[in-house]
């Protein structure tokens, strides 16, 4: 069941979805937060090395790709 707020959305598990063109912005502001938790969270230093590794790959694959 969805439950509708000023234009958000919420899929019932407290995890609120906006509608429209700002939707990618605010996943990313999400994501962010998630990041900065888990850089500060005992896993810290393994978070940033996977996040090191992974933009490592991504250098490469663009310039190859």
């Amino acid at each position: 069941m969805a439950i509708v707020d000023e234009g958000r959305v919420s899929d019932g598990f407290g995890r609120p979805r906006t509608l429209g063109v700002e939707a990618p912005f605010v996943r990313e502001g999400e994501l962010m937060s998630k990041l900065h938790d888990l850089l500060h969270s005992p896993m810290g230093d393994c978070i940033t090395s996977v996040v090191d590794d992974m933009h490592r790959l991504l250098c490469q694959v663009r310039t190859t790709g």
